[in-house]
């Protein structure tokens, strides 16, 4: 405050909004801090005034009512209960019809913050290298092959051909029996599974394929498991030593489409114009989504323990990323990339007619070629590179133990290979009481 006669002074109303104007105390006097703070001491030295803060009792903010009365500090302006704001507003039209803004002190645009995704257990890892189209595709090229070496399998003792092409088996009373038999069925499938499977899985297998038409065609399923298992080894390891990530959301439209809630302000920008909004605009996909708080340090607690998006413009979210980058050495959020509403104007504001605004905007005008404004926001802006950077690649450097739940794949994997044995097992049961009866 700038001393003076206090029955003399200008009533400032002030509203929180970081880094603009920071509050050091929650009662009067206040003890405000900011960027907007900084620029309201030059304006006042400049024009010899000393001035007071106050604070609207309901909003900091404030709303239009359908009487066409407003609440909070817009409302206080609007009723002449104060000279000037030393807080900022961004300007819209609703507003701009109740108050009078400055010149621009920035332009900035509004976005969206949210929790930083990070690499968690994924007991479904091993899937991962292919999408499920090419799995289903290998699934049915094993199924065909499968059936394929079995038919020309069982072809080799069923169609007439000279004893060197076909291959001994040993099934009682083979010698005899040169028809189509359940044993001799029984006995290809069980040989063409083993070799299928053994192939697909790299195991070494006791049956070596005879007759070219049988060799052809296992020759072509050994050089296709050989591609496919030397592309999915490439695929894994690449995925464990450079993984990537991915955001929950970069746009308003693709935030709609999650159940992620949204905190904003109460009476700000984002409210009026969710209000206003109507069923056909972009923004009425987000009203069962949103929350709205007159807590500020209530939506950032949420914002950082992940229970929801946070929104206000970049300038404001790059102070709350800086502020819990220093508290815990670490970027817990990001920002996504596009914003909305456009370039947004960030203003004080005067009553109607106040002949206080073109003397401010006079100063406003000068700081802004000398670059005195810039310096003052570049100050307080403080903002930490770590936190910007991209993160769809890059992979999550925190250190944690091992879970059990990072096991789940590997444990999936061996369960399966068991139960394919105990199959395996049951057939080979099957086969030889068969051939015994």
């Amino acid at each position: 405050m700038v001393a003076g006669n206090a029955s003399s002074c200008l009533t400032l109303v002030v509203s929180l909004w970081q880094p603009f104007t920071v509050f050091e105390s929650t009662v009067p006097p206040y003890g405000v801090t900011g960027c907007a703070k900084d620029v309201i001491d030059i304006i006042a030295h400049h024009l010899s005034f000393c001035y007071r803060m106050v604070r609207a009792p309901d909003s900091d903010w404030g709303l239009e009512l359908p009487n066409g009365t407003w609440t909070g500090s817009l409302g206080m302006l609007n009723r002449r209960e104060a000279e000037m704001s030393a807080g900022v507003y961004s300007i819209t039209d609703n507003r701009a019809r109740a108050v009078d803004f400055s010149y621009p002190l920035i332009l900035d645009e509004f976005s969206v913050a949210y929790k930083r995704p990070v690499i968690e257990s994924d007991m479904a890892g091993f899937f991962k290298p292919f999408d499920p189209e090419l799995w289903l595709l290998l699934l049915a090229a094993l199924v065909v092959i499968l059936v394929a070496i079995c038919v020309i399998h069982q072809g080799h003792h069923v169609l007439p051909r000279t004893p060197r092409c076909r291959e001994p088996i040993a099934l009682p009373h083979s010698s005899q029996n040169t028809g189509l038999t359940w044993s001799g069925f029984l006995y290809s499938a069980d040989r063409s599974f083993q070799w299928v499977i053994s192939a697909l899985l790299g195991q070494s297998m006791r049956w070596v394929p005879s007759g070219d038409s049988v060799r052809l065609v296992t020759g072509v399923w050994a050089l296709t498991v050989l591609v496919v298992g030397s592309v999915y080894r490439s695929n894994l390891m690449a995925r464990l030593v450079y993984p990537k990530l991915q955001l929950s959301f970069d746009s308003l439209e693709e935030l709609g489409h999650t159940n992620i809630r949204l905190w904003a302000p109460l009476a700000s920008r984002f409210h009026e114009t969710l209000i206003a909004s109507t069923q056909s605009s972009d923004f009425s996909h987000l009203r069962d989504q949103v929350l709205l708080g007159a807590n500020v340090s209530e939506g950032l607690d949420g914002l950082f323990n992940g229970s929801w998006a946070f929104t206000t413009v970049r300038s404001s979210l790059s102070y709350f990323l800086y502020e819990d980058f220093t508290n815990k050495g670490s970027c817990g959020s990001y920002i996504m990339s596009r914003g909305f509403f456009g370039a947004t104007s960030v203003s004080f504001a005067f009553p109607k007619g106040s002949p206080l605004r073109s003397q401010v905007d006079a100063i406003i005008l000068d700081l802004h070629e000398f670059g005195i404004i810039q310096h003052l926001f570049k100050t307080q802006l403080k903002t930490s590179t770590e936190c910007f950077k991209a993160i769809v690649s890059t992979a999550d450097t925190s250190k944690r133990p091992l879970a059990l739940a990072d096991f789940y794949g590997v444990f999936f994997l061996y369960s399966t290979g068991i139960i394919i044995g105990v199959v395996i097992l049951l057939a080979e049961i099957l086969v030889d009481w068969t051939h015994q009866n």
